[in-house]
């Protein structure tokens, strides 16, 4: 249920960020941050309640939604902070591990459903090399993004600064709080999964939220 609820939330948010005039590049980043979370959380909706291995072209489909956020995160507070009216080329390099990824799995999407469904359960036996790679690329991409989310931040901060009378015109301790939050949601990723490989102990579906 919690599931739904986030979604929900998610795409109503979306809806009123489209439905908004002028908008900034900063609004649209986060429109499109809206979109992929509401997405994700309606994906893992259906893992929990198993509708993948019953409509098998949802397999693996979750997978690459992990390393989109560390990015929009990065690129909402990035435009924010900076005003930046247009994306650089470079910018857009930030969505190259999800391309990757998404290449190298194309393979997987092609197959029939029931080898698909052996496929998995075989993963959820014996994790093979990709799949410790996007393991490890997963968790590196929350932790590394909200540190550079946090030094842009603190950087804008010290430029506000200098600038009293616009400073008590701007409260970031919102996008300071979502930040955090994002710390809380990846500290339980890292741990959690150190714990379930290192010491066996089956952390259930409290990292599976981000980890298909």
């Amino acid at each position: 249920m919690i599931f739904i609820i986030g979604a929900s939330i998610a795409f109503f948010l979306e809806f009123i960020l489209i439905a908004k005039k002028n908008k900034s590049l900063s609004d649209k980043v986060l429109t499109l941050w809206m979109f992929v979370l509401g997405t994700h959380l309606l994906l893992q909706y259906f893992e929990f309640k198993g509708l993948d291995f019953t409509y098998h072209f949802l397999l693996g489909v979750m997978t690459p939604f992990p390393l989109i956020h560390g990015p929009l995160l990065y690129l909402y507070v990035l435009t924010l902070t900076t005003g930046l009216t247009k994306l650089r080329w470079f910018d857009y390099l930030h969505a190259l591990p999800v391309v990757l990824l998404v290449l190298r799995m194309v393979p997987f999407f092609l197959l029939p459903g029931p080898e698909k469904v052996a496929f998995v359960n075989k993963l959820a036996i014996e994790r093979n090399l990709l799949m410790n790679v996007v393991l490890l690329s997963i968790m590196l991409s929350g932790v590394l993004y909200i540190i550079f989310s946090l030094i842009l931040l603190r950087k804008f901060r010290k430029k506000l600064a200098s600038n009293y009378s616009y400073t008590d015109k701007i409260n970031l301790d919102w996008l300071r709080n979502l930040i955090l939050g994002m710390v809380v949601v990846w500290t339980i990723v890292v741990v959690g999964h150190s714990l379930d490989n290192v010491l066996n102990i089956d952390i259930g579906p409290a990292t599976d939220f981000l980890i298909y």
